[in-house]
């Protein structure tokens, strides 16, 4: 297929907030998938030209590569930004903390990976998150046996596990992400508030600090 895609020039591409969740939701192979993970897993945002589009995979023709990149921001999961971004810098356990507590709208929660290892939290005593991170390895146990049969047979695209009040309402959400070979769990009290550049943000740091094991 013939991409009509336009390069604009002095354009920095980088994920929306959809397109992170696209991405690290799911371990399905998938072009726009890898595209955006790989985005992530960079120091600063790429300025598109052609240089630096043939760059990001260079075992896939440009032409495949701006398709993808068209295909993704049509479907709104990539922006272009005039002025480029620079990966955060500071403390790494500092800059999870400060990220996560935006995306609670109670301002607690915990980052583990899915061995129930315990990274990063807010707003509750280290106990407690512990306690929290282990039983997220319980739930990405359950995850990995059951959310395949829940798609195809029961049909529901299952993106997070929560415990519910007696109205159905969420008071606390289990997050999975897939940032390649590593995996986290990302526990949100109340309702998640994961539609802003934080959560892009996080998903940043974690893929550069992790970057080696994939």
């Amino acid at each position: 297929m013939t991409s009509q895609f336009k390069i604009s020039e002095n354009c920095y591409l980088w994920p929306t907030p959809a397109g992170t969740f696209f991405a690290a939701r799911n371990p399905s192979p998938n072009p726009m998938r890898r595209l955006i993970l790989d985005l992530l897993c960079r120091q600063q945002t790429v300025l598109l030209n052609e240089d630096t589009v043939a760059r990001i995979n260079p075992d896939v023709s440009l032409n495949d590569t701006l398709d993808t990149i068209y295909q993704a921001q049509k479907n709104r999961l990539l922006q272009g930004e005039a002025l480029s971004r620079h990966l955060p810098s500071g403390e790494f356990i500092e800059n999870i903390s400060e990220k996560i507590e935006t995306l609670s709208s109670e301002n607690k929660a915990v980052l583990a990976d899915s061995d129930g290892f315990h990274i990063s939290s807010c707003g509750y005593t280290l106990k407690i998150a512990e306690e929290l991170a282990a039983m997220a390895a319980d739930i990405w146990a359950l995850h990995k046996r059951r959310v395949e049969h829940i798609k195809n047979e029961v049909k529901l695209d299952v993106n997070a596990w929560g415990l519910v009040d007696a109205a159905g309402n969420s008071q606390m959400g289990f997050w999975p992400l897939y940032l390649g070979k590593n995996h986290f769990m990302l526990i949100l009290a109340g309702a998640p508030q994961l539609n802003q550049t934080t959560f892009t943000e996080l998903v940043w740091i974690l893929s550069n600090r992790y970057r080696e094991n994939n």
